[in-house]
């Protein structure tokens, strides 16, 4: 199943990737080695768990300040493991002084289950370089692992408009579309509060391919996909080409700009 994301500022920070190192990770107490801040990663195989439940926090410190609109947190992965099911979010940008975001019933989000990712929406986003989590209530014993979503602070990293909507349909074109379901106008980021498909071409279609049109020129730094979410497809492999005044442009990547997906 696809992850659904924030509609502003969608990007995964790096937990689960390890764009984020081990060293910008830190907690107030772990364990042991097997469960220290370095492995409080979402989806990771082991998970962080602090030596005492009680007054503990687990802390991100990013490279530089960043736009932070959701997290996510996780269980311990286990059978009859822990879980956290209540937490309160303070940020800093110097790491002396703490504050908390505005809305802060919105960030007490329960997990069920061990397992299975929880995801909460920060509105409005809070602006950051040291985010602490801190569990307030759980299942056995608590046990996190999390990513955070945002982008960086500033005017060059916002995303361009797809998610937002400030893209419209007609600007927003394919080689095909297998049905009405699946058309070029299903290629959006899905946010955690949206419902929808995803764009597939007809499966005649060697070459698919969809276009976006940007009204002016930018600089694109990033592209952001994500599967299908109500069907089991995804790409996995795709290649970026670029139109200025109609005329396609090589790309000064050469073969670094076909990319991989999971």
């Amino acid at each position: 199943m696809a992850t659904l994301l924030p509609a502003d500022c969608p990007l995964p920070l790096g937990l689960e990737s390890g764009h984020i190192t081990d060293g910008q990770l830190s907690a107030s107490s772990f364990i042991d080695g097997e469960h220290s801040p370095s492995h409080g990663r979402l989806r990771n195989s082991s998970y962080w768990r602090p030596a005492d439940n009680t007054s503990q926090w687990f802390q991100v410190r990013f490279d530089k300040r960043m736009i932070v609109s959701a997290i996510s947190i996780q269980g311990s992965g286990t059978e009859n493991g822990g879980w956290v099911t209540k937490y309160e979010l303070t940020f800093s940008e110097d790491g002396i002084q703490w504050n908390r975001p505005v809305k802060r019933e919105e960030l007490y989000k329960e997990n069920k289950d061990p397992h299975c990712p929880t995801p909460c929406v920060i509105e409005p986003p809070i602006q950051a370089i040291f985010l602490r989590i801190h569990p307030i209530e759980w299942v056995n014993f608590v046990a996190l692992r999390m990513e955070v979503y945002g982008c960086i602070d500033n005017d060059c990293e916002y995303p361009l408009g797809m998610t937002s909507n400030l893209i419209p349909d007609e600007d927003i074109t394919a080689s095909s579309e297998l049905n009405s379901l699946h058309a070029w106008n299903s290629s959006r980021i899905q946010t955690w509060q949206s419902q929808g498909s995803g764009w597939i071409p007809t499966f005649d279609d060697i070459r698919p391919w969809i276009q976006v049109y940007l009204t002016i020129s930018n600089k694109i730094r990033a592209v952001v996909t994500q599967g299908c979410r109500n069907e089991d497809f995804w790409v996995t492999a795709y290649s970026v080409t670029f139109f200025l005044d109609d005329v396609q442009q090589q790309s000064e990547l050469g073969d670094e700009v076909i990319s991989r997906a999971k």
